[in-house]
């Protein structure tokens, strides 16, 4: 593992320091938590701006590292319209039907 060095405000520490308390686990547990939730979150974000400028569902799952129904369930919750795009259709098949099976994946590629 690698370390992290970085300056803040002593609110944010003691904040850190409650939430680390009230989950019994160090300062450091708490940090590496809300980091991987805030990368995750800021990947989301990223991917549905990018969708809003035109982006294909495909990219943007590949950005946002979630999979397709988190990020349609997403779009939906925010009241983004799928816009129709025939190339985000085949992906959102392939998802759907041969997800892990390549061979079928290879099929319906084939088909479109």
């Amino acid at each position: 593992m690698t370390s992290l060095s970085i300056r803040t405000e002593k609110e944010i520490i003691e904040e850190l320091d409650k939430l680390a308390k009230l989950q019994n686990v160090d300062r450091t547990t708490i940090v590496r938590k809300i980091l991987k939730r805030g990368i995750e979150e800021e990947k989301l974000e990223l991917g549905i701006a990018l969708y809003l400028k035109g982006e294909s569902i495909g990219r943007v799952v590949d950005i946002s590292g979630c999979n397709i129904w988190t990020l349609l369930d997403e779009l939906k919750k925010r009241g983004i319209t799928k816009r129709f795009d025939f190339n985000d259709e085949k992906e959102i098949i392939l998802a759907t039907i041969a997800k892990d099976n390549p061979a079928l994946q290879k099929k319906v590629k084939e088909l479109f």
